[in-house]
C-alpha cells in the first residue's frame, strides 16, 4: 500500500509516501509579516490544532509576533462544506464584533472551507480586507475559499501532487521500484487579502 500525506517511515508493507512540505511557505509567510510590521496573528483551525497550526505559531512567536490559536468547533462529517463554512461565519461574528482597534493584524485560516465562512461573514459585517483585517488562508486548488479578491495563503495543488504520486506508483508496478518518499514543496502566495 501507499500513503498520501503523513509519515510512512516504519509502516510495514508501505512502498511509498507523498508528503506536503510546509516549512518554506511558513518561513515566507513569517517574513511577509515581519516586512509588513505585523504584531499579532490569529490562527483559526477546525476543532483542534494541527501540526501546521503549531508550526505557524512557533515560527511567528520565534520572530517576535504574537500568535493565538483558536480552535473553531465544526461538524466535518455531515455536509462538510456547509457545516464548516457556517462554523467559520459564527466564529467571525464572535471574534470580529469588537472595535476595529482590537482586531488582530492578520487572521490565518488553516482550512479552506472554514475560510469561506469567515470571509463571507467578515464582508457581511462591513469589515474591509485588508484595510481593517488581513486574511491569509490555506488555499486548495479546485476548492478555493470564497473571496472577491485574490487571497494570500499557502497554496496546495492536490491534482498536481496526485499526478506525481500516480506516476511513481505506476513506475513501481512496472519495475517493482519503491519510490519511498515524494516531497511536494507547498508555496506561500501573496494576494490582495494581505498585499
Amino acid at each position: 500500500y501507499v500513503v498520501f500525506g503523513g509519515a510512512w517511515s516504519g509502516l510495514k508493507g508501505c512502498i511509498g509516501c507523498l508528503q506536503f512540505y510546509y516549512r518554506d511557505a511558513i518561513s515566507d509567510f513569517v517574513k511577509h509579516c515581519l516586512s509588513s510590521r505585523v504584531k499579532d496573528v490569529m490562527i483559526a483551525c477546525c476543532n483542534r490544532t494541527t501540526p501546521l497550526c503549531d508550526m505557524l505559531a512557533d515560527e511567528l512567536s520565534g520572530a517576535g509576533i504574537a500568535a493565538d490559536i483558536a480552535c473553531v468547533p465544526s461538524d466535518r462529517h455531515f455536509n462538510r462544506l456547509a457545516g464548516v463554512a457556517q462554523s467559520g461565519a459564527a466564529f467571525a461574528r464572535k471574534m470580529f464584533s469588537c472595535s476595529r482597534d482590537a482586531l488582530p493584524d492578520v487572521v490565518y485560516v488553516a482550512d479552506d472551507f472554514l475560510a469561506s465562512g469567515i470571509l463571507a461573514e467578515t464582508a457581511a459585517m462591513g469589515l474591509r480586507i485588508p484595510e481593517d483585517i488581513k486574511m491569509v488562508c490555506n488555499i486548495t486548488e479546485g476548492c478555493r475559499p470564497y473571496s472577491k479578491s485574490s487571497l494570500a495563503g499557502i497554496s496546495v495543488d492536490p491534482a498536481s501532487a496526485g499526478e506525481r504520486f500516480a506516476d511513481a506508483l505506476l513506475e513501481y508496478l512496472k519495475c517493482n521500484k519503491p519510490f519511498s518518499n515524494i516531497v511536494v514543496n507547498v508555496p506561500y502566495v501573496r494576494g490582495e487579502s494581505f498585499p
